[in-house]
This record gives C-alpha cells, structure tokens and sequence, in this order.
C-alpha cells in the first residue's frame, strides 16, 4: 500500500488504544491523490469529522469491516476517487455510528457521499467540505463498488441535495452500487443528484424523510428496490414520500433545465404504510413533480394514509409528460388501496396534449389518444409477502423475504413491451412484480434491527486478529470466565491455568477505556462496575502484555 501524505490539519490519525498494543484508526481529513488505503476486517475504525478521497486516490474496505462514525462525522468521494466497499452476504461492510447498541440515533452522522463527473443539468454541484465539485459529461464513469453495504442512522446534513444517508452526485453507469441497505436516515435516505448510476438489489427502511429522491437531471436504472417503513417511533417530516422525482429541487424557479431528470425504476416494492406502518400519516408512494420525468415498471406500490396516494403527479409539467412517453407508468400493481385513492395530481389533467381526459383512463388504458398505460391492476388485497418483513424488534422469527405464489395476486412481470427495460443491466428472468420473489434476495445482507444489533467492538476486534497470529493463550489448560452476565453492580472473573495476576481492562463499545483491575490468574475476583453507566462493555483481559480473551458484558 503506498504511503499516505499528510498535511498539516489534514491526515488520517493512528491513535493508540488506551493499552498501547494496538490501534484505533480514525478516518478524517483527506486520503491524498495517487495514494491508496484498505480498511481490513479485524481493525477498528472510527470516522471523525469529515474524510475525504481525493481524486485519483482510492479506499478500498474489505468485507466484515464496520466503520463507527462519530456525531457529525460523514465520508466523501471526489469525482475521480474510488471507494471499493466489497462486503460478501453474510459479511457486510457496515457503516454505523459509535453509540452503544439500543442508543443509536436517526441523523447522529451525516453519511456517505460519492460525487463523480456525469451529467447534471444545472451545471457544476458544490460539494461539502472540499472546494471539488461534481459534474461532467461522463456518463460511464466508475467510483468504484459499493456492494453488501449496510449504512445505518446518518442523514445528519440538512443542506439540500445532501440531506441523505447515501448520496450519489453525478456517479456514473460504470460504479457497481448493488446489496445496498440504507436504514433510519434523519432526512432522505438515498438522494440520486444527477449522473447515470446503476443500482440493484437495494433495500431502504424507515427513513423521516423520503426513501429515495431523484432531481438534477438524474438518469439512473433501478431495479429491485424494497421500501419498508416498519417502525411506529419514526415520525415523519413535511416530505417523507416513497419515491421522489423532479427535475429540480422544490426551492429553485427554473424547472426547465435539460437534461430531463428521467429514472427507469422496476420491480421495486414499496410499502410505506399499508402493510408494515399504522401511525404517522406519510406522504404518497411515488411523487413526480416540478417537470420530473421517468418510467416505472413491475412495481407494487401499497396506500398511504389520509389523503396520500400510490400515485401522484403534481403540476402540469409533469403531467404533461404522460403525453409524450416521458412519463410512464405501466405493469404495476396497487395493493390495498380503495378505489379513487390509488393516484391523484395537481394541475389541469386535460392540458395535457393528446392524453385521455382523467388520469384514471391513462393509467387503466381504457382512454384513447397514444398516450394511454397498460396492464395496471388496482385493488390487490393479498401480496403473499411473508408477514416477518412486517416484524417489531427486537425479531421474534427467522426474516422471509419470499412471495407465496398459491395466495399471492400479484402479477406477473412484463419486460418485453416497454423498450426502456431492453437494456443489459435489468435481469428480466423474474416472474413476480415487486421486489420480493420465490427466492430470497435480502436477508443474508441485510440488519433488520439496527439499533439492537450489537457488532464487534473495537477490542473484540483486535482479539480476533491477535488470535489469528497466534497471540493467545493456551485454551486447553486456561480459562477465563464472567457472571453474573447481564450484571448489575458486581461481577465475579474466575480464571484458572494463568500464572500470576491478569489485568482487566474495561472498555466501552468505542475501546475507551473506562476501568482496569488485578484479577487472580487461579481463582475468582470480584470487580466492581458500580460506578459505570448501564450499557454495553467489554472486558479485556491482559496477561504479560498480550490480550487473552475479550468478553462482553452488559450493565443494567
């Protein structure tokens, strides 16, 4: 790996941990043009502030590496940077904040943010904390993988267009973005601000603002997109729509700039409130609005509440555009919704030109003119989803992400009839509508409970890396062990086959040291956690210098 210049201000810090051995390494500042890091499974690694990848530097993470952001921290890639996060299926990169497992807070860091040199149509993008900006004519351009990637409680930025626990600005068709869970954003959790990106197999949950927002001339392809609002304590902001598209942001007069914003989104599922929520009145399942274009296919879109819609198209821009197939709307299924909720607009329905006179005959084919959509179905009382998507945390049963195909009324895809789907990128060998199939595509990747999950500490970490050295102690005449475990005041630590005392050194989930003891290498010591606050802690347990075991522990 080449080195990495640092400047004054501005370096990726090494920061001993409190026992000297081993490190913490703590990502912020810039990662250098022409250099390059790999995160390694086994380390710790905390985000502090901002850390930025320069052009033409890269980061690569490997699988199983868990990055804990600070509050207020984020992660930037500048156009011409690359971030390879390759996680495997059951060995996701994880991005997460410090707080202990329970605590852990929608908004707490700002998130992940990959700028590259595709198209947008309000020139140059500013980017945060860098003087580099976004934009180009690049539409093939690559910032790398993201690939098995979990990014949990961040949407802490509450400027416009960043306002998103993933946010892609002008990424090109050549980055790989697939296996993607974004959960418990305090705004947006995914904002596409221009660019070409490709995206698959992505599953958003329980953001307060919209799950994914598309503006700036974007033309992404999306297939396979699972949204889920399935926790009743997220309460909703002004905005909080499923899918939202517009040409550009609601705050700007000029919503005629070129390139048109124009998704191609299928076999998304998007269920915000119909089947898993039943409190706060979210907004509609799929906007379009301020000239916004797109088509959207293969999709299962449930009812919202009070007086939101599946389907909603505000303005005449936008309504417009189902006049000239730059909307369109066809193969969907509405589930759960009564008749005259399913969609909804804002405008004058008959200017547009050419188009039926109601919505109702565009969207059913029953209109005529040219402009007519079809093999829409309305009113579908069973999907056949397994209720465990629905599940309260902490999980009671095994997640099941697979259609019944004896009870479900879903339809079956169409692929061939609507050219847009023609491409190489959408896998048209799936039977169903929607993003859940007869196999299961997310629970091997995916965190339903990200506040409860409780991940490897940064100590426990270093002990599985020291083990893998051979650093440890010899198991078959040694013992450590702790009780009561959860414990109140005092512990009990019996060990035997140690010579002499151990050390037990306490840390808490971010390896701060919080506490340390002499413990009998043969017999029982009691240790005190009295003067600790209720959580989570790991004990480390030190003998000549080397770590022997690390156990967790959780103080009520």
């Amino acid at each position: 790996m080449k080195n990495i210049l640092l400047s004054i201000g501005l370096m990726l810090m090494i920061i001993a941990c409190a026992m000297g051995a081993h490190a913490q390494t703590v990502l912020t500042g810039v990662l250098s043009s022409g250099n390059s890091m790999t995160l390694l499974e086994d380390e710790c690694y905390i985000l502090r502030d901002y850390f930025v990848v320069e052009d033409d530097a890269t980061l690569n993470i490997e699988e199983g590496v868990i990055i804990r952001a600070e509050s207020g921290a984020g992660l930037l890639i500048e156009p011409g940077g690359i971030i390879n996060a390759t996680g495997a299926p059951n060995n996701p990169v994880i991005f997460t904040t410090d707080q202990s497992d329970g605590s852990r807070t929608p908004g707490y860091w700002d998130g992940v943010i990959i700028a590259g040199d595709a198209q947008t149509n309000d020139g140059s993008i500013a980017l945060p904390n860098t003087t580099a900006t976004a934009g180009g004519m690049n539409n093939n351009s690559n910032s790398g993988t993201l690939s098995n990637v979990q990014i949990h409680f961040a949407g802490g930025n509450s400027t416009p267009l960043f306002d998103a626990a993933l946010t892609l600005v002008c990424v090109g068709s050549g980055t790989v973005i697939e296996n993607v869970q974004v959960t418990y954003s305090a705004r947006n959790n995914i904002n596409i601000v221009g660019g070409a990106p490709e995206l698959k197999y992505m599953v958003t949950m329980d953001p307060r603002g919209n799950q994914a927002y598309i503006t700036r001339g974007a033309i992404p392809k999306i297939q396979f997109l699972l949204s889920l609002r399935t926790d009743d304590g997220v309460t909703p902001l002004a905005t909080a729509n499923g899918i939202l598209i517009e040409n550009v942001e609601n705050n700007t007069n000029n919503y005629e700039n070129t390139p048109l914003t124009n998704p191609v989104v299928s076999n998304a599922t998007i269920l915000d409130v119909s089947k898993c929520h039943e409190e706060d009145a979210f907004g509609n399942s799929i906007v379009y609005r301020n000239n916004g274009a797109g088509s959207i296919f293969n999709t299962v879109v449930g009812e919202m509440q009070n007086t939101f819609t599946g389907l909603f198209i505000d303005g005449n821009q936008s309504i417009n555009h189902t006049a000239t197939n730059l909307i369109n709307f066809s193969a969907n299924d509405f589930f759960n919704i009564s008749s005259g909720t399913e969609f909804d607009w804002n405008g004058i329905w008959s200017t547009a030109p050419g188009c039926p006179l109601s919505m109702q005959q565009w969207l059913d084919g029953s209109g005529s003119g040219g402009c007519t959509e079809l093999d829409n179905n309305f009113g579908l009382a069973d999907l056949g989803y397994d209720e465990s998507i629905c599940s309260v945390c902490p999980l009671q049963a095994s997640l099941n992400f697979v259609i019944n195909p004896i009870s479900t009324e879903v339809g079956d895809t169409n692929y061939a009839s609507f050219p847009q789907l023609s491409d190489a990128f959408f896998v048209k060998t799936y039977e169903y509508r929607g993003a859940i199939q007869t196999t299961d595509l997310y629970s091997a990747w995916i965190e339903y409970c990200p506040n409860g999950a409780e991940y490897v500490a940064c100590e426990e970490a270093k002990l599985k890396r020291d083990n893998s050295l051979g650093i440890n102690y010899d198991r078959k005449t040694s013992s450590i062990s702790v009780y009561p475990n959860p414990v109140h005041n005092d512990m009990m630590i019996q060990a035997s086959g140690f010579p002499g005392n151990l050390s037990a050194v306490i840390v808490d989930i971010t390896g701060r040291k919080v506490s340390e003891a002499a413990v009998s290498g043969n017999g029982a010591t009691k240790v005190s956690l009295n003067a600790l606050q209720p959580g989570t802690y790991f004990i480390r347990m030190m003998s000549d210098g080397a770590v022997q075991q690390v156990v967790k522990v959780t103080k009520y």
